[in-house]
């Protein structure tokens, strides 16, 4: 019969070097995911038309400028990060009717393009090189918040796995197998848990 036990305190050991390694991964993973729009995508493509209307809408990563553009070949879902158009006064103008030229970047698993320049009615409002200094200062930032939080999770995966191996001396494995053992002998069929009785013997002289 298998007896479930509990966590004991010899069961630390593994709990630390679970934990230990799993936020050495995390920093890994975090190190590993950069932001690569400027090196990634498709090659920019020239969309003209007019504007249908203009939204706002919010994505996993934030707001994003939205403008909806019919063109000869058929309409356009154009759109780009809130903070970038906040930053361009006259992105705040558009309104349905305007003449719009954009260089567009689609992205690979979604309908909508990337506006990475912008002209409203004839009037250059964003240009190519203020997308890319946009973005060039969010991969910093990103990498500077990665560098903080990857020695911070260093750190602490370290502390966590010395701890783990620490407590592996101490109790001399990763895991409590001995209770589980002697609960699975005290279960086993003909033994008994209740004290026997002890029959007196009379001794004759």
């Amino acid at each position: 019969m298998q007896v479930q036990r509990g966590a004991t305190r010899r069961d630390l050991p593994a709990f630390f070097l679970f934990y230990g390694i799993f936020v050495w991964l995390f920093a890994i993973l975090l190190a590993c995911s950069d932001i690569g729009r400027l090196a990634v995508g498709s090659p920019l493509q020239t969309i003209s038309g007019t504007v249908e209307s203009v939204f706002h809408k919010s994505g996993r990563s934030g707001n994003y400028f939205n403008l909806i553009v019919q063109t000869p070949v058929g309409p356009h879902h154009l759109t780009e990060e809130d903070l970038l158009m906040r930053s361009v006064p006259e992105a705040r103008s558009f309104a349905p009717g305007d003449m719009v030229s954009a260089e567009v970047r689609h992205q690979s698993l979604h309908d909508e393009g990337r506006c990475w320049a912008l002209t409203r009615n004839g009037k250059v409002i964003l240009t190519l090189d203020q997308t890319k200094s946009y973005f060039q200062r969010t991969v910093e930032d990103h990498r500077r918040f990665s560098h903080k939080f990857d020695l911070w999770a260093l750190l602490c995966s370290i502390s966590l796995i010395t701890t783990a191996l620490v407590l592996r001396r101490h109790f001399g494995g990763w895991v409590d197998k001995g209770r589980g053992a002697s609960q699975a002998h005290l279960q086993e069929p003909g033994l008994s848990n209740r004290p026997r009785r002890i029959r007196a013997v009379r001794v004759v002289p």
